[in-house]
């Protein structure tokens, strides 16, 4: 209880200091979700998300559920707190024992990303994602983030490298050194911590995710929305 209300009194400071200076704070929000490498999805697919309220509708199978369940793991990389199983995958036989986001992923790549673009409540963007590969029949995360985010870039011509008259979705290592030799630092996060951090202090998480048991909680609010019932 003291951790979070220093928190909130450090985040009411932080507001009183930026209206003084005349910077006004606003909504923060999840612009747009871009995915590659994930079954079903061809190239790289960015969901546009409305401010208040964006629905997916589709027939049983469309990957309504995969669209839903990466975006929560890049708001929330932690596997150890948060095992998310729809509904579908449980009532299947065929899945019992096999890692729900690992079985995702496109063979034809081998690899796979969940990107956020994001506006923080004082109007500064960040992009944060994670790269997905499969270890041993599992899903394994790398967190990474970019925070000083060129101006009107879109999030698909900054995760692909151009090749002569077409275009791919490299893995992390190239990505990586790719973005680097046009002067874009992505920084991988070695902790959760570090990642939630950075989403907390745009706004987007409730807290800084630090303590297990916050990510414990929140994981479980999530989860629950793939299975019903509290």
């Amino acid at each position: 209880r003291v951790e979070k209300k220093t928190a909130l009194k450090s985040r009411m400071r932080a507001k009183v200091m930026m209206q003084a200076k005349g910077i006004q704070m606003s909504k923060a929000k999840i612009d747009r979700v871009a995915y590659i490498g994930w079954r079903g999805i061809v190239g790289c697919e960015v969901l546009e998300l409305d401010e208040e309220l964006t629905a997916l509708v589709g027939p049983t199978g469309a990957g309504k559920s995969t669209l839903v369940m990466c975006m929560d793991y890049a708001i929330l990389p932690d596997r150890r707190t948060m095992e998310i199983r729809p509904i579908s995958d449980v009532q299947d036989m065929h899945n019992a024992g096999t890692d729900t986001l690992a079985a995702r992923i496109d063979p034809a790549y081998g690899y796979a990303y969940v990107v956020l673009g994001i506006t923080g409540i004082y109007g500064k963007k960040l992009i944060a994602g994670i790269h997905v590969s499969t270890v041993e029949g599992h899903a394994h995360f790398t967190r990474w983030l970019i925070r000083d985010v060129p101006e009107n870039v879109l999030l698909q011509d900054l995760l692909s490298i151009q090749d002569g008259d077409s275009e791919y979705y490299p893995d992390f290592p190239e990505l990586k050194r790719h973005l680097a030799s046009k002067g874009i630092d992505i920084s991988t996060c070695g902790t959760i911590g570090e990642y939630c951090q950075a989403l907390y202090e745009a706004g987007v998480l409730p807290s800084s995710m630090t303590s297990g048991t916050d990510r414990t909680l929140y994981a479980k609010l999530i989860e629950t929305t793939f299975k019903g019932g509290i």
